[in-house]
């Protein structure tokens, strides 16, 4: 699969956040601008309803902001794509990662979905979530591309 993003190296695997993940996030902010909202109609207010306004605007963002991050993984890099509005895109190479620990709520067990965490000595970004990623061999995949990249560019790691 080749994607824009990764000129010259196709992607292996492309993955993206789980819209029950998103929803999820999206549903308090309902619940809390329904609240206003009926203080608003029971004190007559109309500034309540502005609030209310804003809080579901705020929930559809993050809504969307969820759903918007995009994970490509290559031989050599992880791709990380985020943007509502504006697009951020980062590359960490794969040799740079230094550990990876899957997390799991339990709400996330009963769902079929984990996050993703990767520490790296990279500078820039030296922790790194992959959110509401749907379970599968995806973490011991990273592991293998890293430990052949590691070979094949001949890197050492050292801790402290």
């Amino acid at each position: 699969m080749q994607s824009p993003l990764v000129p010259g190296n196709s992607v292996e695997v492309q993955v993206k956040p789980e819209k029950i993940y998103a929803t999820v996030f999206f549903i308090p902010q309902i619940f809390v601008a329904v609240i206003i909202a009926i203080c608003a109609i029971y004190f007559n207010t109309a500034s309540f309803l502005l609030i209310s306004l804003i809080f579901l605007l705020l929930g559809f963002y993050k809504y969307l902001l969820v759903l918007s991050s995009s994970y490509y993984l290559t031989d050599q890099q992880l791709i990380i794509e985020r943007g509502v509005f504006t697009r951020r895109v980062n590359y960490l190479e794969l040799y740079r990662i230094k550990d990876i620990v899957v997390n799991q709520s339990f709400w996330m067990k009963t769902i079929g979905l984990m996050n993703i965490t990767l520490l790296s000595f990279d500078s820039s970004e030296s922790l790194l979530i992959l959110k509401g990623i749907k379970i599968s061999e995806l973490p011991q995949s990273i592991r293998n591309h890293v430990q052949e990249c590691r070979k094949r560019n001949k890197v050492l790691t050292v801790d402290n």
